[in-house]
């Protein structure tokens, strides 16, 4: 059974369709009213089932051959990212979108070809849209509503909503253009949108017309207004014929940025409204030359150390030109880099400034220095479409820096050297002490019988006497074998005092004085023993010692000004500092300082110097060595009274 084909051209566009011809004319035409020319041709039955697909919305893509004619009843399978056309708008403007597709030429059915341009046939003009809503179907987007309208080719969309985001596809014959049309949301900090700017690029110098997108075709019934960064401006060129374009003269680097267009249409007798945002890039004017090498610029040669790894790099200036190929590369006398030991760059490094002038680089390294590699030509080649450069560099051993050599010697001995006196200054106690208890010689006899002259008030606090009769006797004589002379302990009774204090000082090689305010003051007891020690310090027959047991306030200081040798000798004699029981182990420092400023001594024999048990008698008062040889502060009252420093104070004034 054959039924008949008939091609029905309706209000938009002329349709196929095959089977009876009562349904033929209701399922196709309704759809489209109007008025409608039948022309027959013979259908076969098996392409009835066709008839239903393409009218009964299966949604496949089937081809239905009718002579020599190829007819597309199935939306096209088009995917966005075969678009290379993004159309922007926002909610509530208009969107147009064009379809840039040439007539049809090779139909050979000429009665075809002329109902085609009569009535559309292959050269009329078909829309599809592919929602981004994945859900929905590719379906036909028919105009004359108040969504769509037909201007020329261009679709337009005259009041955008989100859903009307997707593809938009243009299928005229058997070609076909798709626009990704994208609806964004409005930007309340900005008068554009920045992802919905269209790419616009312009070099330094140059002028250029901006056309606000999608209105190229049209000459009147629209009213342009241009801003510059959402400031309006003026038109530098006004073109009459081109009334959507805007003319900048001389571009400079400033006037790149964003330059938006409003537009208001008037079509049909209505208004619609919509905006178009162009993002202007400014680059720098084409530079058509040669590379020019920076580095290495001619021939250069650096120094090297063999052994140490070294990179050697190339830079070139190629400036700003969109059809230049860049090339760069190196040669090592005269061959590619093919070296273990060396390592070239895979691609060169390209750095393109804000205005698109390109620098590039490309880097050799070395791992490790050897003799093959001195007097190398290593040659950086650089090419593009207007010459070549070239640049090459020569290895060479460096000679050692004999000057700088003996300087980081000399910069490293001082070092050492500073470091060594310093550590020897703050031992250098221990260092003096080690060496006289195990290197020093046997000093030789000075005829002298005491090691040094203990003085102390004899009216001092009791820690005080304790300290200079007990503490220092009990280490200096019991544990470092040093020979003191106390005047309790050693002076011999019915002596007179005076010749006593002298000869005792005479015989010693150091004066201990235990230095505190009691000993100082003007009526002190031990004011003959200081006069006595400062005397024959000054002929250089004694050393005197300050031991600071008790620091002296600033008004004592001040007190001795009647007494200039003293306070002059309190100044500049050698101090050590008792610090209580900090001090009182003997390897504090207190003990190796004292120990230092003595003499070096001869190892006496404590049962031969003195017997720890004698004992003496002053008037009939016993005063007993006891403690082996200190003196007991239980025997010191009778002395306050009936002799020692009293007579000392006696004979001072």
């Amino acid at each position: 059974m054959a039924y008949s084909c008939i091609k029905v051209p309706c209000k938009y566009e002329p349709l196929y369709c095959c089977g009876p011809q009562s349904v033929c004319q209701t399922r196709c035409c309704s759809m489209y009213p109007g008025q409608y020319d039948v022309r027959s041709r013979i259908c076969h039955p098996w392409i009835q089932s066709i008839w239903d697909r393409c009218h009964m919305g299966a949604g496949h893509l089937f081809p239905l051959l009718l002579g020599l004619k190829l007819v597309t009843c199935i939306p096209p399978t088009i995917e966005p990212s075969e678009c290379n056309i993004a159309v922007f708008s926002l909610p509530g403007e208009a969107a147009v979108i064009n379809c840039d597709l040439p007539l049809q030429t090779d139909v050979d059915d000429s009665s075809l070809q002329n109902d085609s341009k009569s009535d559309g046939g292959a050269d009329e003009i078909q829309w599809w849209l592919k929602p981004s809503n994945q859900e929905s179907p590719t379906h036909r987007v028919y105009p004359g509503d108040d969504t769509y309208m037909m201007y020329d080719s261009a679709l337009w969309l005259l009041h955008t909503r989100p859903e009307h985001a997707g593809v938009y596809i243009c299928v005229r014959g058997k070609q076909s253009v798709c626009h990704v049309l994208k609806v964004w949301r409005p930007d309340t900090s900005s008068c554009y949108h920045s992802e919905s700017s269209y790419s616009f690029t312009a070099n330094i110098g140059s002028s250029k017309t901006i056309r606000c997108p999608a209105l190229n075709h049209l000459q009147s019934n629209v009213t342009i207004n241009w801003f510059k960064d959402c400031k309006k401006v003026v038109h530098e060129v006004h073109l009459t014929n081109a009334p959507n374009s805007y003319s900048i003269m001389k571009i400079k680097d400033w006037k790149a940025g964003n330059y938006t267009c409003t537009a208001n249409v008037s079509l049909q007798g209505r208004f619609y409204y919509f905006s178009r945002s162009i993002n202007l890039t400014v680059r720098a004017r084409p530079i058509r030359k040669r590379p020019k090498i920076i580095h290495p610029n001619g021939n250069v040669y650096l120094g090297v150390d063999l052994g140490s790894p070294v990179q050697l790099y190339c830079q070139a200036f190629f400036g700003y030109d969109e059809g230049m190929d860049p090339l760069m590369y190196w040669l090592v006398d005269g061959q590619f880099v093919d070296f273990p030991e060396m390592q070239e760059d895979d691609l060169p490094i390209m750095i393109e400034d804000d205005n698109g002038d390109k620098m590039m680089q490309s880097d050799i390294n070395i791992t490790k220095v050897d003799e093959s590699h001195i007097g190398l030509n290593f040659t950086c080649i650089t090419q593009n479409g207007f010459g070549f450069g070239s640049g090459s560099i020569f290895l060479y051993v460096k000679e050692k820096n004999r000057a700088a050599t003996l300087g980081v010697a000399m910069a490293v001995a001082l070092v050492v050297i500073i470091g060594i006196s310093a550590i020897a200054f703050y031992l250098r106690f221990d260092i003096v002490l080690f060496y006289r208890d195990h290197l020093a010689p046997e000093p030789p006899s000075d005829g002298k019988d005491f090691d040094a002259y203990v003085c102390v008030a004899w009216d001092a606090p009791p820690d005080e006497l304790q300290f200079a009769l007990r503490i220092l006797p009990a280490a200096l004589e019991q544990k470092f074998g040093f020979r003191l002379w106390l005047f309790g302990r050693d002076a011999i009774p019915g002596k007179n005092v005076i010749d006593e204090v002298v000869s005792a000082v005479g015989r010693s090689r150091r004066m201990l004085i235990v230095l505190s305010p009691a000993c100082v003051k003007e009526s002190s007891s031990s004011r003959l023993d200081l006069d006595v020690g400062l005397h024959a310090m000054h002929n250089g027959s004694l050393r005197t010692l300050l031991l600071s047991f008790q620091p002296l306030p600033s008004s004592t200081m001040s007190s001795l000004d009647s007494r200039p040798a003293l306070k002059r000798a309190l100044k500049v004699l050698p101090k050590v500092y008792w610090k209580g029981e900090k001090s009182q182990p003997l390897n504090s420092r207190f003990w190796k300082h004292l120990r230092y400023l003595m003499p070096t001594q001869n190892l006496h024999s404590l049962s031969s110097s003195q017997d720890p048990s004698s004992t003496v008698t002053t008037n009939g008062t016993a005063i007993t060595s006891q403690n082996n040889g200190s003196l007991s502060l239980d025997t010191l009252s009778p002395l306050l009274t009936t002799g020692g420093c009293f007579y000392l104070f006696l004979f001072s004034n």
